[in-house]
């Protein structure tokens, strides 16, 4: 065996030794990332039915403004105005507590928009899609579960959540 092979040899060696530390290191950046990066989607779309209600609440307001107090369209509009101001301030409230990641708040927030919006469907006599009336009592029931088992936000897109449910899955089997 001459020199050069065994300074290959060598080098690989001490390569295969560096290489799970630099795996390691990888996967660690790389759930950092996901984790700090995981309430980027929910915040968005949070911030996306802030601007929607704004803007209903704007019209309603404009159209307000058309119409005698006296009547009935009048007061309809009123009551849309009213609900659509409760809704932003719910929404907001549900933006502050995803920032400030408090999951308490985000969950009864959460579970009161889930609630109008059940009712709303529930009411609605030409509303015939009983899967989405269903899946809004599912979310609801989710949302009142989350909050009495004081948990803590659940981030489908956080690379930490399917670690850490894994990570409890093999401490309580052992």
């Amino acid at each position: 065996m001459n020199y050069v092979t065994l300074l290959l040899k060598k080098n690989a060696k001490r390569f295969l030794n560096i290489l799970p530390v630099i795996l390691v290191l990888s996967f660690i950046s790389l759930l950092h990332y996901g984790n700090s990066n995981s309430l980027k989607f929910e915040t968005n779309h949070v911030k996306e039915n802030i601007a929607i209600t704004k803007d209903l609440v704007e019209d309603y307001q404009i159209i307000l403004k058309r119409f005698k107090p006296d009547t009935e369209i009048y007061n309809d509009y009123l009551l849309f105005l009213k609900d659509g101001e409760e809704r932003l301030e719910l929404l907001e409230t549900r933006l502050t507590a995803i920032t400030k990641k408090d999951a308490q708040t985000y969950y009864s927030v959460s579970e009161k928009l889930e609630k109008r919006d059940y009712d709303d469907m529930s009411k609605n006599l030409t509303y015939e899609d009983p899967d989405s009336l269903a899946y809004s009592k599912l979310s609801l029931e989710y949302y009142r579960y989350m909050q009495d088992h004081d948990f803590a936000i659940d981030d489908r897109w956080s690379g930490i959540q399917g670690f850490s449910f894994m990570a409890g899955f093999v401490n309580k089997s052992v």
